[in-house]
């Protein structure tokens, strides 16, 4: 929305800044005695969108591993 005042970013490799200036959310996932988080994963970017009350683009990460 134009009027929003609310500022949350996504990053390239999935981190989440939940507010402008504020903290990040930094994506991990473990998978048996693995970690997997941005260090270690191939990311890639893409933006969809849906129907709805107009568009509404939806940025997403998705990440391959070794698992």
């Amino acid at each position: 929305m134009n009027n929003d005042v609310k500022e949350a970013l996504i990053s390239e490799d999935g981190t989440v800044e939940v507010d402008k200036g504020l903290f990040s959310i930094e994506p991990m996932v473990r998978i048996g005695d693995s970690l997997y988080n941005w260090s270690n994963v191939k990311a890639t970017q893409s933006l969809g969108f849906k129907e709805g009350e107009g568009f509404v683009f939806m940025p997403s990460v998705e990440w391959q591993c070794g698992a």
